[in-house]
């Protein structure tokens, strides 16, 4: 839709009222300014692997554990980089959500978020949390309660604030695996 609008030949921008995730918005926190791209709240950070590596800690591990090491901690990298580039596509398409004029300056600066957020989701859908998961698992690492409790938090915090996602909206999974599966 953003893509589209903005394609189009004329230099009035409507504003965008509706969410791309929501039915609703409930009773949203505190929001400063409604945006025209939501996105989760992810946290992928690479600290533990960095201070290992200036430390020296890592010297004595078996290379092939090593290895799986610098396989988990290049993934980890990547999501990073990836949600920063969401974000700051995310804050460039905010002023879309009200009525602007678009100059060919605006409009460029517009395409180019729309691009590096398709980009972006696509290097999301590519990645394979299950993988990592099991990748993790065999290095002695099984977050599956951490995760389940962050998703139960999840849930109850949507429906305290009334929120209705989309029915395109897929549910959290865990990629450790669900209570069921244990």
């Amino acid at each position: 839709m953003l893509q589209a609008g903005l394609l189009r030949s004329s230099t009035h921008w409507p504003g965008v009222v509706d969410n791309a995730l929501f039915t609703n918005l409930g009773n949203p926190p505190g929001s400063v300014a409604r945006s025209v791209y939501h996105r989760p709240i992810d946290t992928f950070t690479d600290a533990a692997w960095a201070s290992a590596l200036a430390t020296g800690a890592l010297s004595s591990m078996n290379r092939e554990r090593f290895d799986t090491l610098v396989s988990v901690y290049d993934t980890i990298h990547f999501l990073e980089k990836t949600r920063e580039l969401e974000d700051r596509a995310a804050t460039t398409l905010s002023p879309l959500g009200w009525p602007i004029e678009l100059t060919p300056e605006i409009r460029t600066e517009m395409l180019r978020a729309v691009y590096d957020i398709d980009r972006s989701r696509f290097a999301f859908a590519f990645m394979n949390a299950g993988e990592l998961a099991a990748t993790m698992r065999q290095l002695g690492w099984d977050d599956r309660a951490e995760i389940d409790r962050s998703i139960a938090e999840n849930q109850r915090d949507t429906a305290e604030r009334g929120l209705r996602f989309r029915p395109c909206i897929a549910p959290e999974q865990n990629p450790f695996g669900s209570p069921a599966n244990r």
